[in-house]
């Protein structure tokens, strides 16, 4: 025996649901940890009782946002978003064709013809210069991927 699909599960007024919509529409995408900040927790509550917002994926969003995992083990931001939202950014960061491309932006537009370690005995300036060049290039190139990724599932919604 299965249990009945209710016709109407939400008791909202369509005013209601109506201005929840925009509300939603104005601020909104439920799946950006961002948007559970700006949204109130009534909203909130409202619009997944109407069904306009899937329960799911605002667990999920809620939980990247804290950089949880799915044991509420922190794992930082990124792993999390990994998890959760399935934005593959560690796939990218990992491969080799990354890495050239980050050795290959320094070179282009830093002038800096390695960012190989030089191995010194001591922490000296080049470095602590090369280590944070390649360190916000990388998160450069993670960043870019990030938005391609989110880009192209945007676009085949």
């Amino acid at each position: 025996m299965t249990p009945e699909e209710p016709k109407n599960a939400s008791r909202l007024t369509n005013a209601t649901r109506s201005r929840l919509r925009d509300q939603l529409a104005s601020g909104a995408d439920d799946t950006n940890p961002d948007f559970l900040y700006s949204t109130t927790a009534t909203a909130l509550l409202l619009a997944v009782e109407a069904g306009l917002i899937d329960p799911v994926s605002l667990a999920r969003a809620e939980l990247a946002g804290r950089g949880l995992d799915a044991n509420g083990d922190w794992v930082g931001f990124a792993g999390a978003r990994q998890i959760h939202l399935g934005l593959a950014v560690a796939d990218c960061t990992d491969t080799n064709a990354a890495q050239v491309a980050v050795a290959e932006a320094a070179r282009r537009f830093l002038h800096i013809e390695s960012l190989a370690s030089r191995n010194a005995d001591a922490l000296d300036f080049h470095e602590l210069a090369v280590w944070s060049i390649r360190e916000a290039l990388a998160a450069a190139f993670e960043a870019g991927a990030a938005s391609a990724t989110n880009h192209t599932t945007t676009q085949e919604d």
